[in-house]
């Protein structure tokens, strides 16, 4: 019989005891682990909760001062939220202690690739970013580095989007014009200036030449035509009878006097392939036939007019010379230039011309004839189709101021007549002569405000050109509403132009010729431009907008809106300049394009670059121009520049 020892019993409860000890001392362990990690995991929630709180209030805080100024987050560096009042500000450092907990803002720069196509963020890019930056928000509490949360922010000058607008005539005319104009069909726009160079109606922006005629006379008559102008002195015997002046097609054009000749006081010129027709003060030698061939010029013929009085007119078609004497009209035979010409109408005409006769202008079978000194006349027509047999036919009473010079157009049916200053009169009328006879009606005049008319020419473009004594004496008048004639341009030359001719070139070039009492200068010339026609190039260089000072803006965007019609060519450029202390107008801007450069244009619409641009040009900036381009291979076309927007921020 086997019997259990009763110390192997004991020993077994002991281990039992212990084993249940040591699960006790397990599960004990566990479970007040358990209790102590939700009882920190509620705390450190709430830390986390709080932190998230003063996060979400420094985000906010950012946003409010970017929103009110971006200016205020331009600039890196550590800063914290602080509340002034009612508005938000930023602080520098990291922010102190409250309830523990610690906020901080690191503004820093962005990076963008210079060879990254769409400008995307990199770490290591090349090209700082002027107008973004990025914000890390970070709320932090206790001693343990990881107690903390965050927030990265981006943060872009863009928010506050604003444009510039140039579309009106007004938005454009304070810019510099070269070769370009502003008309007005929807608003403005700006286009090609009229052919050549030149505007008639702008003679002051084109700058005028001036050719000394060698003498010191008074020079009182002119005839031009392309390439040669005839210019003689009159009133005195100081200067030179007739001086023979090349122009040569430059523009501007140059000049060289090729002949001269005197003897004889002259009061008009006609010009006829090689002959000049000068019409004097000499009894014997009413006109005078000048050789223009030769070198010296020479005195080649004559015609002597019944009586004694002065010569005032001259005019030539094919072989038969006019000229106006006294109160009369005198035909003579040209079919030679030399020696003594024959008169053809003795009588004149076989009515008086009443009045003194002045200048005339002969189209077909028509004589026009300004009258001088009778108040009923200014203008008088004469039927001329039998030179030997002239007879008045019609005329026009204007004012009692007498007539001082007539044109006439191509096709005879308008006479535009300058007289004499009238106190309660105009001076320039336009003459209905379609029909010849009778007293012709007037059907429109203008009053030269002060001038004392006493030479007139029409131009290209239905613009005539009035020039005379005091007031303005250089006047252009618009005339494409015959009924109401107004002034489109003047000069104030502070002295008297004598006559005036007008020529348009072939090649689209216009320009007036005057002979004025400027000793040592007096034949000018001036350049204007035919209507319906533009010149092949110009440009246009808009006002500053100036964004005001110690202010800067990004400059984003432009958008142009222009018409291009074939053969034609428009491109713009860019400045941006200024970096707010600046004045725009020390500085000269530097146009450039779409990448940046000089040698880059924008066609319609581009984005405004802000890095590598030519020197002064920065972006942000202060000031903001541009450059318009036109060009035109038909000068019957001209490309048009609308409008402009830019985009920029603030």
């Amino acid at each position: 019989m086997l019997i259990k020892s009763s110390h192997a019993r004991n020993g077994h409860i002991l281990v039992e005891v212990l084993l249940a000890i040591s699960l006790f001392v397990v599960i004990a362990t566990a479970v007040l682990g358990g209790f102590i990690s939700v009882r920190d995991g509620k705390i450190a929630q709430k830390q986390t909760l709080v932190a998230k709180g003063y996060l979400d209030q420094a985000v906010e805080a950012l946003r409010s001062v970017r929103e009110r100024d971006w200016a205020l987050v331009a600039v890196n560096g550590t800063y914290h939220p602080v509340l002034n009042g009612s508005m938000w500000e930023l602080e520098n450092g990291q922010g102190p202690s409250v309830d523990g907990y610690k906020t901080q803002i690191v503004i820093a720069d962005i990076l963008r690739s210079s060879t990254d196509p769409f400008g995307n963020v990199v770490p290591a890019g090349d090209i700082t970013d002027p107008a973004s930056k990025r914000a890390m928000i970070t709320v932090s509490w206790g001693t343990l580095v990881n107690q903390g949360v965050s927030s990265s922010q981006y943060l872009s000058r863009y928010g506050k989007n604003d444009f510039k607008e140039q579309t009106l005539e007004s938005d454009f005319e304070d810019g510099v014009f070269t070769g370009t104009a502003i008309q007005n069909d929807d608003g403005g726009e700006i286009i090609l200036g009229a052919g050549g160079y030149g505007n008639w109606c702008k003679p002051t922006q084109i700058p005028y030449i001036e050719v000394s005629l060698e003498s010191n006379g008074s020079a009182a008559a002119i005839w031009a035509r392309e390439g040669r102008v005839y210019a003689g002195t009159g009133e005195n015997s100081s200067g030179k009878s007739f001086v023979n002046v090349q122009i040569n097609n430059t523009n501007p054009p140059t000049t060289q006097i090729e002949g001269s000749f005197d003897g004889y006081k002259t009061n008009a010129i006609f010009g006829e392939g090689d002959y000049a027709y000068l019409a004097t003060d000499t009894n014997d030698r009413e006109v005078v036939i000048i050789d223009t061939s030769t070198n010296p010029n020479t005195e080649v013929g004559y015609f002597n007019a019944p009586g004694n009085a002065d010569a005032m007119g001259v005019f030539v078609q094919g072989t038969v010379g006019y000229v106006t004497s006294s109160n009369k009209l005198y035909s003579f035979d040209l079919s030679s230039k030399t020696g003594s010409r024959p008169i053809l109408d003795i009588g004149g005409v076989t009515v008086s011309l009443f009045g003194t006769a002045r200048k005339l202008y002969i189209v077909g079978n028509y004589a026009y004839i300004a009258i001088d000194g009778y108040a009923l006349l200014e203008l008088s027509i004469a039927s001329i189709s039998d030179p030997s047999h002239m007879s008045w036919i019609g005329g026009a009473d204007v004012n009692s101021g007498g007539g001082k010079e007539v044109y006439v157009n191509p096709t005879g049916t308008r006479a535009y007549i300058a007289t004499n200053k009238d106190s309660s009169k105009p001076e320039f009328f336009i003459i209905n002569t379609s029909s010849k006879t009778g007293f012709r009606s007037s059907i429109g005049s203008y009053d030269a405000n002060g001038m004392d008319p006493r030479g007139v020419a029409v131009g290209t473009g239905n613009k005539a050109i009035l020039v005379g004594s005091g007031g303005k004496e250089y006047q252009v008048i618009d005339i494409s509403d015959e009924a109401h004639p107004k002034s489109c341009g003047e000069l104030d030359f502070l002295y008297d132009i004598n006559s005036v001719a007008a020529v348009l070139e072939q090649d689209g070039d216009a320009y007036a010729y005057i002979v004025a009492k400027d000793a040592g200068k007096e034949l000018k010339i001036i350049e204007g431009g035919p209507g319906g026609q533009y010149t092949t190039e110009g440009s246009f260089e808009s006002e500053v907008f100036d964004v005001g000072e110690g202010k800067t803006a990004m400059f984003n965007r432009v958008i142009a809106d222009v018409t291009i019609p074939d053969d034609t060519e428009l491109k713009y450029q860019v400045s941006t300049y200024g970096d707010g202390s600046q004045d725009c107008g020390d500085i000269t801007p530097a146009y450039y394009g779409v990448d940046g450069t000089s040698e880059s244009f924008y066609g319609t619409e581009g984005t405004i670059p802000f890095a590598n641009l030519p020197s002064p040009s920065i972006n942000p900036a202060r000031c903001f121009s541009y450059k318009v381009f036109l060009k035109s291979s038909d000068k019957d076309k001209t490309p048009v520049f609308n409008s402009i927007k830019v985009n920029y921020s603030p």
